[in-house]
């Protein structure tokens, strides 16, 4: 199934990337662009996003047999990619020869890799995970677009109930624009997995493309509600509701879509397998960063510690580990690759927010502050800083500072229910409960199921009836 994305909704450290600083300010106009932008929006589908780690120029012994040249090459990526070779050496079957060019394909050596599939098709033309890598790596090579539409083709036709094909036919066909067979290659990805989030938003840029807009918005407006952070699929919502007039729709839709980028998270079990091969920092890297997306932070630890072998003083790489560590309930761990990566890279603002918010989840209150104001000291108008600043002040009891530092988050960022609620809490310990309710309705307003603002608007609220039936004049009791 597709993978789904969920807001959270309870009040967690401010660490999301949610919070822009600045974001709103000078907030534009909503402008729609020509729906042909829609089409152009399909280039950001790429089969295979990452760069090159090397130079990949097919070269092969008196074997015949790809050699890829190890100058530069992690040494235990050598030794993998020399085994898959040896190993076609050995027993040159179709299934070691797409293993190779799957290890080589993993390592970004997409010459070496076209030429171990096309020698795998050849030994196993039925096979469909060999015709459906080839086709993936096709574009990397400079295939041309008819001969990798045809190679897409050839493995749907193999593998007809795989969805991953079948979107990815279509990406290819939309580009080529082939907008009716691109429509049915995305229906069909549909017609295996309903919530296929990526295909509601292939078919619904088709559509507005060939002007069939309410299908369009059924199916985009499907995409957003699959997928709400995909910053492709609300443009083009935005666009959709523009061309029926809806403008305040259009509007709302484009503000949503303000400083997202386009997700590309799908079920895909043959290139996720040939992903796995690869042990490169930076494949570890991108494989971990993807799990942590997804919320699997136990299973991006392992990859992590790979990159740290490779690279102990990469400050980012320390920032990764103690964010798996913080959200595997591994807090001592947390905090020393926290601590690392500041210590490496003083200016690395993430390991700021989430160590200081860490810290102060342990009553560790005094040593939050000191730290999310050495963070400040760096970015001066970070609204995750200054929101996490105003919780521990709160806590603390020093409540005029707190409600200056997450009244100046708030305007940074009005989008953020957290920071409201946190501004709510601020203004509640102060005594000024009508001004909280209001933070906790604004919360509430932006993300409707958020627990910790519905459960503080209650209290409130009740404080506020309690305290108005104390104030009430007692009623005359009617006796002379």
């Amino acid at each position: 199934m597709t993978q789904r994305v969920h807001n959270r909704a309870v009040l967690a450290p401010l660490d999301g990337g949610n919070v822009v600083t600045g974001r709103w300010k000078g907030r534009r106009v909503a402008r729609i662009t020509p729906a042909v932008i829609v089409l152009a929006g399909m280039a950001w589908l790429h089969c295979s996003p990452a760069p090159p780690e090397s130079s990949s120029s097919e070269s092969a012994d008196e074997t015949g047999i790809p050699s890829p040249d190890p100058t530069g090459m992690e040494p235990r990526v050598a030794d993998r990619i020399n085994q898959a070779r040896e190993a076609v050496l050995g027993d040159p079957t179709a299934e070691a020869w797409g293993h190779y060019g799957e290890v080589c394909h993993a390592h970004f050596l997409y010459v070496e890799a076209a030429a171990c599939y096309r020698k795998a098709v050849s030994l196993s033309p039925g096979d469909a995970r060999w015709a459906y890598l080839q086709a993936l790596v096709g574009e990397q090579v400079g295939t041309e677009p008819d001969r990798v539409i045809d190679g897409l083709r050839a493995a749907a036709d193999l593998n007809p109930r795989y969805p991953a094909v079948h979107y990815r036919l279509g990406v290819a066909l939309g580009r080529a624009g082939r907008l009716e067979e691109a429509k049915a290659a995305y229906l069909k990805a549909i017609d295996l997995d309903a919530d296929f989030a990526v295909a509601h938003r292939g078919v619904g840029q088709v559509l507005l493309s060939m002007g069939d807009i309410g299908g369009a918005v059924e199916h985009l407006d499907r995409a957003v509600n699959l997928v709400p952070a995909d910053g492709a699929a609300q443009t083009a919502l935005a666009q959709a509701y523009s061309r029926q007039g809806l403008s305040e729709r259009s509007a709302q839709a484009l503000d949503q879509a303000e400083n997202l980028q386009p997700i590309e998270q799908f079920s895909d079990p043959i290139q996720d397998r040939m992903n796995s091969l690869a042990i490169s920092a930076t494949a570890c890297t991108n494989r971990a960063r993807s799990l942590m997306a997804r919320g699997d932070f136990a299973s991006a630890i392992p990859e992590l510690k790979i990159v740290l072998e490779v690279a102990p003083t990469d400050a980012q790489a320390q920032l990764d580990i103690g964010t798996a560590y913080l959200n595997s309930s591994k807090p001592d761990l947390a905090i020393a690759h926290l601590g690392k990566a500041i210590d490496l890279k003083d200016d690395l603002i993430g390991a700021y927010v989430k160590l200081g918010w860490l810290l102060m989840s342990r009553n560790q209150l005094d040593e939050s502050v000191e730290l999310i104001r050495r963070g400040l000291a760096k970015a001066p108008e970070d609204a995750r800083l200054l929101g996490g600043l105003a919780m521990v002040l709160t806590r603390r009891g020093e409540l005029d500072e707190a409600i200056t530092r997450c009244e100046k988050a708030v305007a940074l960022a009005p989008e953020s229910a957290d920071l409201q609620t946190i501004c709510g809490a601020a203004m509640f310990e102060k005594g000024d409960v009508e001004q909280a309710v209001r933070y906790y309705r604004e919360a509430l307003r932006l993300v409707p199921n958020h627990p910790e603002a519905r459960r503080r608007l209650d209290q409130a609220l009740e404080k506020l009836d309690r305290d108005a039936k104390t104030s009430a004049p007692a009623e005359p009791s009617g006796d002379p």
